[in-house]
């Protein structure tokens, strides 16, 4: 499965709000807990009653190469969902981390697949970014907000559809397979190349991106024009 938004591969440029979630409500539930607690929790939760199995989805977003990409695949399912964002001039792997929490969250509230109706029970996503985890818990206005705004909706759809959506940090590359997994999905996405193969892919281009771009080539103009200005030391024979 591929997500985005039809008509986003030109790169729209971001949009921010002054807030993304009335004060009013609940903020989403995320739980950040020590290493080897949280994978203790993992396992709990993976070795539950069939019965009232939940639902367990894990995400990821990385940056490889230069490219960015997201990915978010289901425990009871092989369905997964990816998406290529473009170049590091354009996303970041912050907002792609985000980005991959939005996919989960729309892959169990849009799929008929049988496994999603036992998110009735729950829905638990894993996932490995603290900062992004943090930031749903307490939402603002960083660069990337848009995908911010996508996981917060998607979330009160899930909880008036009766789905508690429950999100948990869980420590990359400690052996977890599902976030080995979807590990290799976003290595693979951001890898993609881009065009009308990938008519899905949500390109938006984000001001930390544009930001750190600029920073990167202002230093090296200051470089260049430091080494034509350096005087040259001949010695005369």
């Amino acid at each position: 499965m591929s997500f985005g938004s039809p008509g986003t591969l030109a790169s729209d440029w971001e949009s921010r709000k002054a807030f993304v979630q009335a004060p009013w409500q609940a903020p989403p539930e995320v739980i950040i807990e020590d290493r080897e607690v949280a994978v203790d929790s993992h396992n709990n939760i993976l070795m539950g009653d069939s019965r009232e199995r939940l639902v367990i989805v894990y995400t990821d977003g990385i940056g490889i190469e230069g490219r960015i990409g997201a990915a978010a695949i289901v425990d009871l399912d092989d369905q997964h969902a990816h998406s290529q964002m473009g170049n590091d001039d354009m996303s970041t792997v912050y907002a792609a981390e985000l980005h991959a929490i939005e996919m989960a969250l729309a892959l169990v509230l849009e799929s008929t697949e049988p496994w999603a109706e036992q998110a009735k029970n729950g829905l638990v996503i894993f996932a490995d970014s603290q900062a992004a985890l943090k930031a749903l818990r307490r939402p603002k206005m960083p660069s990337g907000q848009v995908y911010l705004e996508g996981c917060l909706n998607l979330i009160r759809r899930l909880a008036a559809r009766g789905i508690r959506a429950e999100l948990r940090w869980i420590t990359a590359h400690q052996g977890v397979i599902g976030n080995e997994i979807v590990d290799k999905h976003a290595k693979e996405e951001a890898r993609e190349p881009e065009g009308p193969q990938n008519p899905d892919n949500r390109h938006i281009r984000l001001a930390a991106a544009v930001k750190r771009r600029v920073r990167y080539e202002a230093k090296i103009e200051w470089e260049r024009r430091g080494r034509r200005k350096r005087p040259s030391h001949r010695r005369d024979a």
